[in-house]
């Protein structure tokens, strides 16, 4: 079962905090249209605060509480989850079995000044496993952010973050075995976003640079900053719909000269998109771009190849009480697989949110990846992952989740298949 990182330190706290971390305003599209050249992923919404969607709906007597301290709110909360794994290890024979234990607290904190706001989250998440104690491991992090208006035709945010995280089994990219200790990674970054709009026309750009440090010696040639630059044009077709062309970039640049297998893993990946970006009430909104990505590798044994680029993302409310997320990504993902000179991703899925009362929530997704590796014989894996679950708050301090989660991978590499069942259930307790 894949817990949350940044912004997502339970599973009671995922459907809490998704708006906030999931909903981003149509001046941020930049950001998410580098996810077609596999620099970032995740959704990227029209509004921030779309009155009618699931889970923007009223809770009346379930409010969740803040805590005031001068201009500023702050929301703190800490989750308590117990999760069973039928293949912890991602094997394909002789799974093992076994249950995780996880304690997530979680604090962010708001301030607005004048047409500024400010804003920091932190976070932890523990985990302890009952039977394979050498799989225990904490990951955390930090982050904060500073928002502007500059009169009524720019905006300008600045974030910087630090996030402690780990290299899961089930990773494509992962060198481990079983019998090796767990990959624990230092990711720290910053993003800055402008947008200049004055009316039916409008730029909005982005710079972002992202270092991971892999903290075993050994993975020292894994270690590697990436630079990622977006710029997007608009033009409103009409009050409700945008078309866009945006170029975008990405430069991976490799702490050291040669990785263990003697390759240069340096890189530049170039590309366009076309598109357009919705807003059409609350009902619907989202974006949809294609294009093409050439990427550019600096070692002579590997060769540059050009592929198509998709990224869309989808929010429907067919009814005010059902939404429905649609997610499809195609491009270039960074690799360090031996022998492969390069990594394509296509992925698609979609989720459907039902408020069953106003204290009960259901939802259900499936999940589709399709990546292949580009070697001498191109290595192909397909993960599908099935999931569903339901929230119960029992009052506006105690909320109760539980989760099943189906995970299978068909891979042409030996030993990469795997099959997984997890189900978790979670207290999450809130100010």
């Amino acid at each position: 079962m894949v817990l949350g990182t940044h912004f997502r330190c339970g599973r009671a706290s995922a459907w809490r905090s998704v708006t906030a971390s999931t909903v981003r305003s149509r001046m941020t599209l930049p950001v998410a249209v580098m996810a077609a050249a596999g620099v970032v992923s995740g959704p990227a919404f029209a509004q921030d605060d779309a009155n009618g969607w699931v889970l923007d709906l009223p809770r009346p007597g379930y409010e969740p509480r803040q805590i005031s301290a001068g201009p500023a709110t702050i929301d703190a909360s800490l989750t308590v989850e117990t999760v069973f794994n039928s293949n912890i290890f991602a094997t394909p024979t002789d799974e093992e079995e076994d249950v995780i234990f996880l304690v997530s607290p979680f604090v962010s904190a708001e301030a607005p000044w004048r047409n500024t706001v400010f804003n920091a989250v932190a976070y932890a998440n523990l985990r302890r496993f009952a039977e394979n104690t050498q799989e225990n491991v904490n990951t955390f992090g930090v982050s904060t952010s500073v928002g502007a208006k500059m009169g009524g035709s720019q905006t300008a945010s600045v974030e910087a973050r630090y996030d402690r995280t780990f290299e899961r089994r089930d990773d494509p990219d992962a060198n481990t075995t079983s019998a090796d200790p767990l990959t624990t990674i230092d990711n720290v970054g910053a993003e800055f976003q402008h947008t200049y709009r004055p009316g039916r026309f409008g730029v909005s750009s982005a710079f972002g640079v992202t270092k991971s440090d892999y903290r075993s010696i050994v993975d020292d040639d894994r270690d590697m900053t990436t630079y990622q630059i977006s710029s997007r044009g608009l033009i409103g077709v009409s009050s409700q719909i945008d078309a866009f062309v945006q170029g975008f970039a990405t430069f991976r640049d490799a702490r050291l000269a040669v990785d263990r297998t003697g390759v240069n893993r340096d890189s530049a990946t170039f590309g366009a998109l076309t598109g357009v970006a919705l807003d059409v009430t609350e009902k619907l909104d989202g974006e949809i771009g294609v294009g093409v990505f050439r990427a550019d590798l600096d070692d002579p044994t590997l060769d540059d190849f050009t592929g198509v680029s998709v990224l869309g993302n989808l929010r429907w409310s067919p009814r005010p009480r059902t939404g429905v997320i649609l997610n499809v990504f195609r491009g270039d993902v960074a690799t360090i697989r031996s022998g492969a000179s390069g990594r394509v991703d296509f992925r698609a899925g979609v989720e459907v949110i039902q408020e069953v009362r106003h204290n009960i929530r259901g939802r259900a997704s499936v999940r589709y990846r399709n990546g292949r590796f580009r070697t001498t014989n191109p290595e192909t894996e397909k993960d599908v992952i099935v999931r569903a679950g339901g929230e119960y708050l029992l009052n506006r301090n105690v909320a109760l989740t539980a989760d099943y989660e189906l995970r299978n991978r068909d891979s042409t590499r030996i030993g990469d298949d795997f099959t997984a069942h997890s189900f978790g259930v979670a207290l999450e307790l809130s100010y």
